[in-house]
């Protein structure tokens, strides 16, 4: 039972509909040729009762999905006896499915109008760019030109953030100066902005210009995320500017390394992100109802008939959700999650039964085992959707707190290395090649020693701004250790990466240090491989020989890049 792909949504719903229909007739009269032949087969019955009320009540068929259930449970709770079980199941008589069988959800409906929604720009009344079209990025070539995240700096303080602005650009931001409200929307006509950063005023104690200009740029149709820097931190203040849309909140005396890291985790949130959702269900009819739905609502969905194959799939797919059945008749569902969530890979996926199962000591059994919630067929699907995407999001969160690192927000050490395993398979397989690139911060024992750890943290964090402002989105950037940085360059030779490296070493000597006495400089050196330089495909190969043209840079005087030979 697979619906056609050219097919739209609701013909395809109507299809599957029809065609259980037709099964379910049949699974009915399998049904009633089971119930007579005795008591002995009472575990039988239940089995095919729990599947058929399940099936039946999520695709339409109310009255007869509520008979069956109703038998199932006064079966199993010992209030009905076999004879009257008996009785009870040759009475069900097949009905056609509800109209509001093969009705587009509503989730669905609102997915579709977003999606045309962001097809083409949207332009308001006074010719406003609401939001930018987001294409799906293609990897531009080596020597590359990268895209600036916009940023308008409302300013509505005699506070000076002059350096804040400095270090934003240096940081590879175009930022933006301005002074009112129109000025902002007459710039963002010319350039839409990525985030806008509103500067609230000393004055401003009771929040009230603060909440009117927020105002003003909702009332225009400013659709880009809004910052806010404040004097003020009280509770009250906050939860006027939350409910205003504020996504983010600063003290003055913000860090460019923090607002740095917060814009990225928001321009990250901004990108499409359609979760991988891994379905386990016996019943494939089910399945193929439950994938339609989802795709449908913008979800990348993969089913699974058979629970043996699932740690199979799992490597493949990686879900980011996993959605299953409680009652399958070769393995439960929740002994499916437990055997999941023995590799630590799949600790923090989110398991979610969905399942006719009605009895509550079972849910929470199954939950204990293994599972975060229990949905019970027939769920609508404006909730399942809703769900997934929450859970998803959640999932999405938790996996970047455990592979960023907490001073950078880049990847970790273990993290970065398993990126790099994975881009030489793929190098092996596309017959492409990348690059990688060791940095280490000079002389950062002295950083410390003069001037204190906290400022040496400072120096790190600066280091990790600009290579996240001044590479691409396809480029790998990790925290290797201490002062040291590991790169990950796809689809460019040794020349090139030498070349971009040194970019960014040029940029990160101009880029001034500060501290509460006096300013200073700090650079590094860099030694660069290249994966066509190893033949045994092992990235501590590849790091090797980063590292001692690393250790050459460093011989030869610092401040410099040395590519591997």
């Amino acid at each position: 039972m697979v619906a056609e792909p050219n097919m739209d949504f609701q013909e395809q719903l109507k299809k599957l509909t029809t065609e259980f229909a037709v099964r379910l007739q049949q699974d009915l009269q399998r049904l009633k040729t089971l119930v007579q032949q005795g008591e002995e087969v009472k575990n039988a019955v239940l089995m095919h009762l729990h599947k058929l009320s399940g099936s039946a009540l999520t695709f339409g068929f109310t009255e007869i999905g509520e008979q069956l259930r109703r038998i199932e449970r006064a079966l199993q709770d010992g209030s009905m006896e076999w004879v009257r079980c008996r009785e009870a199941v040759l009475a069900v008589e097949f009905t056609q499915a509800e109209d509001t069988a093969v009705a587009v959800p509503k989730s669905v409906e609102h997915w579709q109008q977003h999606q045309q929604q962001v097809k083409s720009e949207e332009v308001d009344a006074a010719g406003v760019t609401l939001r930018r079209e987001q294409d799906e990025e293609k990897s531009p070539p080596p020597l590359f030109k990268i895209s600036r995240p916009r940023l308008g700096f409302l300013i509505q303080d005699t506070f000076n953030f002059s350096g804040l602005l400095a270090q934003l650009q240096a940081y590879n931001y175009d930022v933006v100066s301005l002074w009112s409200v129109a000025e902002l929307l007459t710039q963002q006509r010319l350039s839409a902005f990525d985030v806008v950063m509103l500067a609230v005023p000393a004055n401003d104690r009771d929040g009230s210009r603060m909440l009117a200009t927020l105002d003003e740029l909702k009332a225009a149709g400013l659709r880009v995320p809004v910052m806010v820097c404040s004097p003020f931190q009280s509770f009250a203040i906050k939860l006027q500017a939350l409910r205003a849309g504020v996504v983010a909140y600063f003290d003055q005396a913000v860090t460019v390394s923090s607002l740095d890291i917060r814009i990225h985790r928001l321009l990250e949130e901004e990108q499409k992100f359609s979760p991988n959702v891994l379905l386990i269900d016996d019943d494939e009819s089910i399945l193929e109802h439950y994938r339609l739905t989802l795709e449908s609502s913008g979800l990348r969905v993969r089913v699974l008939a058979y629970p043996a194959e699932v740690l199979t799939v799992l490597r493949e797919f990686k879900p980011d959700v996993i959605v299953l059945d409680l009652n399958m008749p070769s393995c439960r569902g929740d002994e499916v999650a437990a055997i999941i969530r023995l590799e630590d890979t799949w600790l923090h996926s989110p398991i979610i039964y969905l399942s006719s199962e009605t009895n509550q000591q079972r849910q929470i059994a199954a939950q204990t085992l293994a599972g975060d919630e229990f949905l019970t067929k027939p769920v609508p699907v404006d909730i399942l959707v809703a769900t997934i995407w929450a859970r998803a999001r959640r999932s999405r969160q938790l996996a970047q707190m455990l592979t960023r690192d907490g001073l950078t927000g880049l990847l970790t050490h273990s993290e970065i290395k398993d990126r790099l395993d994975q881009e030489l398979v793929r190098v092996q397989r596309s017959q492409v090649q990348f690059c990688l690139a060791m940095l280490d911060i000079d002389f950062f024992k002295k950083v410390n020693d003069n001037y204190g750890h906290l400022v040496g943290d400072g120096v790190i964090r600066h280091l990790a701004g600009l290579l996240k402002g001044r590479l691409r989105r396809s480029d790998l950037i990790g925290r290797y250790g201490g002062e040291e940085f590991l790169l990950i360059l796809p689809d460019c030779d040794l020349e090139q990466a030498g070349k971009i490296v040194d970019e960014l070493r040029k940029g990160f000597a101009e880029l001034p240090m500060s501290t509460a006495i006096q300013g200073f400089y700090c650079t590094f050196s860099a030694g660069v491989s290249c994966s066509n330089q190893v033949s045994d495909a092992m990235g501590d190969t590849l790091i090797m020989l980063a590292d001692e043209a690393l250790y050459q840079a460093k011989s030869q005087g610092r401040n410099q890049v040395v590519l591997a030979s």
